[in-house]
């Protein structure tokens, strides 16, 4: 538990220097580099594929999908890579029909396809102007739905919320962070206007609350699905208490793409 919470208190204060200190170039980068091993261990971990050609063609998409969100101004870059990629897969599958079913394609274009595309809606976000802010709100709610739902389920938690798939995750720790995260964000617009002047849509935010830990607790069963699947505990060990970078970002695959689709929708503070 305690170095769960270090490991956890460590990778957030790293995240807001990354997020409001490093030069611009330095967030797409790191989007990139999460993608590329997000993606390797759910391939790598699962044992879904063996072909290391799959998984070395997956890990170079991955890379490269949140670098095109950054670059959004040549698209026909991304098509491209795409093809290519696609390309690629089929001649595996056409040369080693035995390390690459249809089955075992599918799987590693959606892996690697559908990881780096959703973490890239946090580069989508950074590059708004003000996009510090709005790349800070995903971030804020998935971090903020996750410790609540732990706390609220270990001090209330008695019925299960889907024991099948996440034996430790409790409906009273699914409502507990529904209800505090946007209490969170509701707080993180307080600072935004009193310190920085911003006008904030509080209901905006308080949106973004319920939606953004409705999606990373979803976001956090379907992984925790796959990993039942495969009966594997964690998809890697690189951070201590935790697991793997995708034990971690879980929840964000969902909260990013989510935050991005209401900012855009219902803009809570100013983006233009």
């Amino acid at each position: 538990m305690a170095v769960r919470t270090a490991a956890g208190t460590v990778l957030l204060a790293l995240t807001f220097i990354i997020v409001f200190i490093t030069p611009p170039w330095v967030f797409p980068l790191v989007i990139s580099l999460i993608s590329a091993v997000a993606v390797y261990e759910v391939l790598h971990s699962t044992g879904f594929v063996k072909s290391k050609r799959l998984i070395a063609y997956s890990v170079i998409m991955a890379l490269l999908i949140p670098v095109w969100a950054f670059l959004d101004r040549v698209p026909e870059i991304a098509i491209a890579g795409v093809f290519i990629f696609v390309f690629l897969l089929f001649i595996n599958c056409l040369t080693e029909p035995r390390d690459s079913a249809l089955g075992v394609i599918c799987g590693v274009f959606f892996s690697a396809t559908v990881i780096p595309l959703f973490l890239s809606s946090l580069v989508d976000l950074y590059f708004l102007e003000n996009g510090r802010f709005f790349a800070s709100i995903p971030i804020i709610a998935a971090y903020s739905s996750d410790v609540f739902a732990y706390l609220v389920g270990g001090l209330f938690g008695k019925r299960k919320l889907c024991p099948d798939i996440s034996p430790n995750k409790t409906i009273a720790g699914s409502i507990g962070g529904l209800i505090l995260t946007p209490i969170i964000l509701l707080l993180f617009g307080l600072v935004l206007q009193q310190v920085f002047n911003f006008r904030v849509n509080y209901l905006g935010l308080i949106l973004y609350g319920i939606a953004g830990s409705f999606a990373g607790q979803i976001g956090d069963l379907s992984l925790s699905y796959v990993k039942r699947h495969f009966k594997i505990k964690d998809f890697g060990k690189i951070i201590p208490g935790h697991g793997g970078v995708l034990d971690r970002f879980d929840s964000m695959l969902f909260v990013a793409p989510m935050v991005e689709l209401m900012i855009i929708l219902f803009p809570a503070i100013p983006s233009i």
